[in-house]
């Protein structure tokens, strides 16, 4: 074989070479971690330190294991057979974990990625490819289980129908007998939400992000009396809390009322401060006012 032959055999065999190099790369899995998502989940409820577990579910491990047979014995929320089976722990942690950290589907696809040394690679791809539903429908499910649980445990008190002075009030030469009909607070939140295309300007609110504004209502034992989420960030406190009285429910006993910011209107159920006037204890302070 003479020199240019030679030449042109190790050239071809480098272009191979390379051409099944790059194919092999385009096609390398991403979730290859030998470390599996139900691995993972063993490792951490088997734990020996407490604080490992708090500090991934916000929970303690008891804790964890109470809520999962709650939702076992109360709910429809099961392990799956797909995929090799993706357990209720799983699920429930995936739930969690999303939840505690703001972690995206992308995150918790790392995270709770199933190893390929114990599925083909047939089932490894398809694995790839749909474990963003997978946690998706995860995370889903938990949610759709623990809205039956806020049935069970959640009892949020409502204002009394008669007249009744919360202790705090009638105990404090300070605010008795000038708040004696008032029964809490009243305010707008805003939650960040993701909504689409066409909804995001009526929910970009004056901060320039997409949220709710969402009404909160407690009393002076600092319990949840009312909440009232959906409105778009756009919308005016005042609008969303006549939106409570007129077609929500919210019911304010007649000759009693929520105390207010400036962002309410002065009415017989909302006292809201003066305008101009120096009401926090900083600017008091600075001002060389007598303060609460």
């Amino acid at each position: 074989m003479d020199d240019d032959s030679e030449t042109d055999t190790e050239l071809a065999l480098a272009l191979a070479i390379a051409g099944a190099a790059q194919a092999t790369q385009s096609h390398t899995l991403m979730r290859t971690t030998p470390l599996s998502g139900k691995a993972y989940i063993e490792e951490l409820i088997t734990s020996a330190n407490p604080q490992r577990c708090f500090e991934v579910l916000r929970m303690s491990l008891e804790t964890f294991f109470a809520l999962r047979d709650w939702l076992l014995l109360h709910s429809c929320l099961r392990g799956s057979r797909k995929y090799k089976g993706v357990s209720v722990e799983e699920k429930l942690i995936i739930f969690l974990y999303t939840t505690s950290k703001g972690a995206s589907s992308r995150d918790c696809c790392e995270r709770f990625s199933h190893s390929p040394s114990t599925i083909s690679k047939s089932v490894i791809i398809s694995l790839v490819l749909n474990y963003k539903l997978i946690v998706y429908r995860a995370f889903h499910e938990v949610l759709q289980a623990l809205v039956v649980l806020h049935q069970h445990i959640v009892q949020q008190p409502l204002p009394p129908p008669d007249t009744i002075i919360s202790r705090r009030i009638l105990d404090d030469t300070r605010f008795t007998p000038y708040f004696n009909s008032c029964i809490g607070a009243l305010d707008g939140t805003h939650i960040a939400c993701h909504v689409p295309t066409a909804d995001q300007p009526r929910y970009r609110n004056r901060k320039q992000y997409l949220s709710q504004n969402v009404l909160a209502i407690c009393n002076f034992d600092l319990q949840f009396v009312y909440v009232l989420p959906g409105w778009e960030g756009s919308a005016h406190d005042q609008r969303v809390l006549q939106s409570a009285l007129y077609q929500h429910g919210l019911n304010i006993p007649k000759g009693q009322y929520y105390l207010g910011d400036a962002g309410y209107s002065n009415t017989p159920y909302c006292l809201v401060p003066y305008r101009g006037v120096r009401y926090h204890l900083k600017e008091q302070r600075q001002a060389n006012l007598k303060y609460i």
